[in-house]
């Protein structure tokens, strides 16, 4: 039997170039301020969700920046640049939500349920999703909160706001 590649790696893959492509010289990001949170899908907390935050405009001269985190089972992340730098620059960002459960390139097993995605897709790309933040000075929590009706609630929360 042969092996059936299925749309979920490639599109993790697809990220992957996206983030690189936009992503700059991080030690020319500027300083960094900690960015955490809590991702919910539908209001509770969820885990093994990427969320990607880009910055919503290059800087003069520069690349963009982008940071990610993978939420852990409480839903809680907290943002790293690819060098494993914690934060990100402040300024306004875009930002993406992917399910990773779906980055896993697995042989089907029958009988093993179809992984459906969580997320709406729209909110995959980081280029296009519709959800924006802006990033100020100090410590500050978010909360991302995916409506899988449709929407997307992105409200800050924590300390610093």
């Amino acid at each position: 039997m042969q092996r059936q590649k299925g749309c979920c790696p490639r599109i993790a893959f697809g990220l992957f170039l996206v983030l690189a492509a936009v992503s700059g010289c991080w030690s020319s990001a500027g300083p960094l301020v900690p960015v955490e949170g809590v991702v919910k899908l539908d209001g509770r907390p969820a885990g093994n969700l990427q969320v990607i935050f880009t910055q919503a405009e290059a800087p003069a001269g520069k690349q963009r920046v982008s940071a990610s985190a993978i939420s852990d089972a409480s839903g809680r992340f907290v943002l790293k640049m690819p060098d494993g730098s914690t934060g990100i620059p402040v300024g306004a960002y875009k930002v993406a939500v992917v399910d990773f459960n779906l980055a896993v390139d697995e042989e089907p097993v029958p009988g093993k349920p179809h992984i459906p995605n969580r997320v709406p897709i729209q909110y995959a790309d980081v280029l296009r999703t519709p959800l924006t933040i802006e990033v100020a000075e100090g410590k500050t929590s978010y909360e991302v909160d995916v409506r899988t009706g449709g929407g997307v609630n992105l409200l800050p929360g924590g300390d610093g706001d």
